[in-house]
C-alpha cells in the first residue's frame, strides 16, 4: 500500500514539473495524471479489503458499477474522472492527439490546486 501512494506522489511531482515547462507536455500530462489517479484508487480499495487485480482492466471491472462483480461502488463522480482520465491517457499513448485548449488549461490548474494543496 506504501509503495502506491509513494508512487502516486512521485507522478505528482513530475505532474508539477511538467506543468511548469512552456513546451506543452499536455500528452505526458494528462498520462501522469491517470496514473497517479490509479496508483491512489488501489491504494483506497487496498485500504477497504480489496485487491482488484493487476491490470487496467481489472481495475476498471472492479469500480465499474455496471459490472456485476463490482468489488467497489465509487461515487459517480470519481468513477466519471477515473474513467476520462483513462481515456485520455489511452489517446495520448497511443494515437496522435492533440488536446484543446480547453483541456490544457483545466490540467494546469488542477496541477496549480494540487500545488497548493500539498
Amino acid at each position: 500500500m506504501k509503495s502506491h501512494i509513494a508512487k502516486a506522489k512521485y507522478n505528482e511531482k513530475f505532474l508539477g514539473y511538467i506543468a511548469k515547462s512552456k513546451d506543452g507536455f499536455f500528452d505526458w500530462m494528462v498520462t501522469v495524471a491517470f496514473y497517479a489517479a490509479l496508483h491512489y484508487l488501489r491504494t483506497f480499495l487496498k485500504l477497504k479489503g480489496f485487491t482488484p487485480g493487476s491490470s487496467h482492466f481489472d481495475l476498471e471491472k472492479a469500480i465499474d458499477q455496471n459490472n456485476p462483480r463490482c468489488l467497489l461502488t465509487l461515487p459517480k463522480e470519481i468513477y466519471l474522472c477515473y474513467r476520462r482520465l483513462y481515456e485520455q491517457s489511452r489517446s495520448a499513448r497511443y494515437n496522435t492527439v492533440v488536446y484543446s485548449s480547453d483541456l490544457q488549461q483545466k490540467l494546469i490548474m488542477l496541477e496549480s490546486k494540487r500545488a497548493k494543496n500539498g
